[in-house]
């Protein structure tokens, strides 16, 4: 007999008209706003609307090395079930470099397949330091529109 286990959590973000997010900045600070300062790594997405307005942040993996235990279809699962048309991801990397890793280069390149694939647009992947410092792969060039 197997038993599995299915959780989904959402977290609510409130909105208002003035909340278009319209830059990389924007973007970034209200996806990692309010988020608690834990020592573990960890990944969201935000979801948004076609007006790139949010609807939810949800947590999708925390732990050591949550880039390589993620599944792309975890992220698109919670996507959709948000009615999301775009979406941003973030891993907190709490200690060390905030470049991109191998698992991060293979999770951004099967991301991008799968939201072309659903027509959901990603709007930037995001891996954020201590102190506010973040790499994003939009503004360095790894992803494309």
């Amino acid at each position: 007999m197997q038993l599995a286990e299915a959780r989904l959590a959402f977290q609510l973000v409130n909105f208002e008209a003035a909340d278009r997010l319209t830059n990389t900045r924007q973007l970034f600070a209200h996806l990692v706003g309010g988020l608690p300062d834990g020592g573990t790594e960890s990944f969201y997405i935000l979801s948004l609307n076609p007006n790139r307005r949010p609807i939810c942040r949800a947590r999708i993996a925390s732990g050591i090395s949550v880039a390589a235990h993620i599944r792309v279809r975890d992220i698109i699962l919670t996507a959709l079930l948000a009615e999301a048309r775009m979406l941003a991801c973030v891993r907190l990397q709490p200690k060390g470099t905030i470049r991109p890793t191998l698992a991060d280069g293979r999770m951004l390149w099967n991301l991008n397949q799968a939201t072309q694939l659903m027509d959901i647009q990603l709007l930037d992947y995001f891996i954020a330091g201590p102190n506010g410092e973040y790499y994003s792969c939009r503004e360095h060039g790894e992803l494309h529109e």
